[in-house]
């Protein structure tokens, strides 16, 4: 059901002033009724007139198909001139560049990626994909590969008197040994049966070094004046043992320094000797012969594969792999804060990349545009149009009474002046 709007109301109101004026002009005959009829017909004229202007754009107003319904046959020129708006006035290059350069884009990714949460997800995306990597690697191939690297490089790459002396020369695996001879004297002699096997050493002295001569004679004399008491040298000698074997587990006691001090240059002399360093290239030609370096590689990689591959292992390996990324990253964000060229780099790729997309977001809403308006019926795109601008086209067709009106009356005052 057709609801009539203002501007049909005024046509209508047009209409009816137009009959009243002309059966007052036709009974009452005179210059103001000839006025008024002047009048109302210009006011009824010029609404038709605009009524069949406004029905033109969008139907066949009184089935006259010439130049009417326009917007359905000029509907692909309004489609490439709506798609040329939007991209031209909404989506215009320099409009683009100037809104991402206002967003300052490239800092509020670099302060979004620099955060706690996301460099730790960096770190373990980066480990998983070295875990997947690790999974899919042909550890034969590559054993081979590093097999044949380390033969034709022994002397750079094996040097094994160079790793065997620095590991000796260091530190760790002294207090190692200190400690572990600490826990030994304190475990072999803190109880009974240290007791006793102090007193069998004692014994095992007595019968094995001093079996004739004078020793042997004052040793059995003490004896028997109860002078010479194994069971009292056992514990003397216990005593003393533990009391050592305390110190040895202090690092500031003067005994762990003395035997520190003798196990370093016990050391230092051992690897200035030839018989040592011929003993370091027998066993590193050994390593190197025929099929030694394959197997020994290939043992090792497939125990790193192992740890790597398997998802239900958290090794230290792992653990240590994911640090070894989160460190990187670090150093990769410190390099972007602290070099102004590289700052200036990535401010420009993050530019340049938005920028890209932005212009082809532009192609891409034409083509939404195009693919949206040609999916519409002509009834369909009549109606969005008419909606959006009902209420002027209501205003022009009123104007069109309102304006008639007006000129009629002028067009009377001027012809009645000239008569």
């Amino acid at each position: 059901m057709h609801k009539f709007n203002r501007a049909d109301k005024t046509l209508l109101a047009a209409a009816c002033f137009f009959v009243i004026a002309l059966l007052i002009k036709v009974r009452y005959p005179g210059v103001i009724a000839k006025g008024f009829l002047f009048c109302v017909e210009a006011a009824l004229v010029g609404g038709i007139a605009d009524w069949f202007a406004v029905s033109a754009l969008f139907k066949k107003p009184l089935g006259i198909p010439w130049h009417t319904a326009i917007l359905t046959k000029r509907r692909q020129a309004f489609t490439e001139a709506t798609i040329r708006l939007v991209q031209k006035q909404f989506f215009a290059k320099k409009i683009i560049f100037q809104r991402i350069k206002m967003l300052n884009a490239p800092e509020k990714i670099i302060q979004w990626l620099d955060s706690a949460e996301q460099k730790k997800i960096f770190a373990e995306k980066t480990a998983f994909v070295i875990f997947q990597k690790a999974a899919q690697l042909d550890i034969g191939i590559t054993a081979d590969k590093l097999a044949l690297f380390l033969d034709s490089n022994m002397g750079v790459v094996l040097s094994i008197d160079k790793y065997c002396n620095k590991w000796l020369e260091g530190n760790e695996w002294k207090k190692l040994f200190i400690k572990n001879l600490a826990s030994f004297a304190e475990e072999k002699f803190s109880d009974d049966a240290g007791l006793v096997y102090i007193e069998k050493a004692l014994e095992q002295f007595e019968n094995e070094k001093l079996k004739s001569g004078t020793s042997s004679f004052w040793l059995s004399l003490g004896g028997i004046l109860d002078v010479i008491n194994n069971e009292e040298c056992a514990k003397l000698i216990q005593k003393k043992l533990l009391v050592l074997s305390e110190q040895l587990s202090d690092e500031q006691s003067r005994v762990y320094k003395d035997i520190m001090s003798v196990v370093d240059k016990s050391v230092k002399e051992m690897i200035t000797e030839k018989a040592w360093k011929e003993t370091i290239a027998v066993f590193q030609k050994k390593i190197l012969d025929a099929g030694m370096t394959e197997k020994l590689v290939l043992a090792y990689m497939n125990d790193i594969k192992g740890q790597l591959s398997d998802p239900s292992r958290n090794t230290e390996l792992k653990k240590s792999v994911t640090m070894l990324a989160a460190e990187e990253i670090e150093k990769c964000f410190a390099v972007i804060h602290n070099n102004k060229n590289m700052r200036e780099l990535i401010d420009s790729l993050i530019n340049d990349m938005l920028n890209r997309s932005a212009l082809q977001a532009q192609s891409m809403v034409g083509d939404i545009v195009r693919r949206a308006l040609n999916n519409m019926s002509d009834e369909q795109l009549n109606d969005i149009v008419h909606s959006k601008i009902n209420v002027d086209l209501i205003w022009i067709r009123m104007n069109g009474s309102i304006v008639g009106g007006g000129i009629g009356f002028l067009l009377f005052v001027f012809m009645e002046v000239i008569k």
